[in-house]
């Protein structure tokens, strides 16, 4: 317990190497009792605590060489192995933690959860029936479920989660969690006709506090909005106030009053894009006397779905965002000024730094089918910059993929929609990238994983949001090298 207090005073003032010292002294201390739980239990915290994974794992390894196969080393070294990461060694791990012989706690199931949907096919079905044996168990494990819902869908299995969502809501009516994706999974299945009602639950989540808002008006259900004042606040991403804004249009149709709380780095775009309606800063607080005498109704902007897309399709109208043409022009100029043989401009993104960015991302060079044109120029449209992944793309290809270092994106969005409109296409994977491209009109695939995303409802073409976007959905199983190949011939055939 003493090296435990010395390394973890040297751990908080920064000294990786002095904990590393600490704890291969622990080892030595230690390394034939693997008993001592108290211990055992400190030197993990520890090691994990200053990401010293390798540590833990080959001192958890010696024990299992030295006979203890038991559930519980397998487990803490798949959990080291994942934090790495080191995937494959993870997966062989966790298959070995429930081969053991051994009671299953409810946290190794969820280490199955999360590593085995990392692997292939095989291991995709052994975590869902793994999942499934765990929630049988921990009935009121909200992770496991969740994890097991998501295989599903990984799985392409969304008519059977409903079913599984109805029977877990009868076993815990309060889980806000349940209800929640009961409404995401509904409206892909549906093809975004209904489960909005279960989709409201969002608020009731932790993760989601900031997007609520307290004010004194009612929520808007659906009430004739002729002459009534109405604030809509944005909420979650970019991509989803921007696939949202879509139905701003539909609350004007209705004769509506409004006023639109975006963040402040998106004002610029939705004052040029909605003239005629107020945009004020999200997180502005407005005055006592406004939040009491100036509006009859408040209403989330996502919830305008439920109410608007029985009767209004954006897919189905003029683009609703509006760039700076000046800027686009001057944009324009510049990229092509690259290649002077260009006639086009194509934009591309491939990576999102999501928690589940992982489950959507592509290889950059797996897009490299798509970028062949001597007459294009390719342009960069990610986020973040992703700026290593286009050096080692550019090491290995004469047609370069160019970066924009004028601007940072996730500041200005306007001049992100700037360079976006400047683009005669773009190709992406399913983050904001398609929504503002979309929004503007710009002919745009995205390549959507198998499971789908409710944005997209069913996943098939045309989608209710945007005319100039076509869908290019992975099926389960194939890898995305196989699927843009395809579909960069399908585009020559054309």
């Amino acid at each position: 317990i003493s090296f435990m207090k010395a390394a973890s005073t040297q751990q908080a003032q920064g000294a990786q190497d002095a904990v590393a010292d600490q704890l291969y002294a622990l080892i030595a201390e230690h390394k034939k009792d693997y008993s001592r739980q108290d211990v055992l239990n400190q030197f993990i915290e520890l090691g994990m605590g200053a990401k010293r994974y390798d540590i833990v794992e080959d001192y958890l390894a010696s024990f299992i060489n030295m006979g203890a196969k038991v559930p519980a080393l397998y487990h803490l070294i798949a959990v080291a192995q994942e934090r790495q990461p080191n995937m494959p060694k993870a997966i062989a791990s966790i298959r070995n933690c429930f081969q053991a012989n051994g009671p299953k706690t409810e946290s190794m199931y969820e280490a199955a959860g999360r590593i085995l949907c990392r692997g292939d096919l095989n291991d995709l079905d052994l975590c869902r029936k793994l999942l499934e044996q765990g929630f049988n168990e921990y009935q009121r494990n909200s992770e496991i479920f969740l994890l097991l819902a998501e295989v599903y869908q990984m799985l392409g299995r969304h008519e059977e989660l409903l079913p599984l969502y109805k029977q877990a809501i009868t076993t815990n009516p309060f889980n806000h969690t349940f209800h929640f994706v009961l409404g995401l999974v509904t409206m892909i299945t549906s093809n975004l006709t209904s489960g909005f009602e279960p989709y409201k639950h969002r608020f009731l989540l932790p993760s989601f506090k900031d997007n609520t808002a307290y004010v004194p008006w009612p929520e808007w259900q659906g009430e004739p909005l002729q002459g009534k004042k109405i604030y809509i606040r944005a909420e979650q991403g970019v991509g989803d106030i921007l696939m949202w804004a879509g139905l701003i249009p539909w609350v004007q149709q209705q004769g509506a009053d409004i006023t639109l709380s975006v963040p402040a780095r998106m004002m610029v775009l939705f004052e040029r894009s909605f003239p005629s309606i107020k945009i004020v800063d999200k997180h502005l607080v407005l005055p006592t006397e406004e939040l009491l005498t100036h509006f009859e109704y408040y209403s989330p902007l996502g919830n305008l779905m439920q109410y608007a897309l029985p009767h209004y399709k954006p897919a189905e109208h003029a683009p609703y965002l509006i760039p700076d043409k000046d800027a686009v022009a001057k944009k324009r100029a510049e990229y092509l000024a690259h290649n002077p043989k260009a006639k086009k401009l194509v934009g591309i993104s491939w990576h999102s730094t999501a928690v589940t960015g992982w489950r959507r991302n592509i290889p950059l060079e797996a897009m490299s089918p798509l970028l062949q044109d001597p007459e294009a120029v390719y342009i960069s449209l990610q986020y973040n910059q992703q700026l290593d992944d286009v050096d080692d793309y550019n090491k290995n290809h004469d047609q370069e993929i160019i970066p924009d270092l004028s601007f940072i994106a996730v500041d200005d969005i306007d001049m992100w929609a700037t360079q976006h409109a400047a683009m005669d296409e773009v190709y992406s994977i399913q983050n904001s990238t398609v929504h503002l491209a979309g929004g503007l009109g710009v002919p745009t695939t995205i390549f959507l994983q198998p499971y789908g995303s409710f944005h997209w409802g069913n996943g098939r073409n045309p989608n209710p949001w945007y005319k100039s976007v076509t869908i290019c959905q992975q099926k389960v199983g194939r890898k995305w090298d196989a699927v843009i190949k395809d579909y960069a011939r399908s585009l020559k055939k054309k």
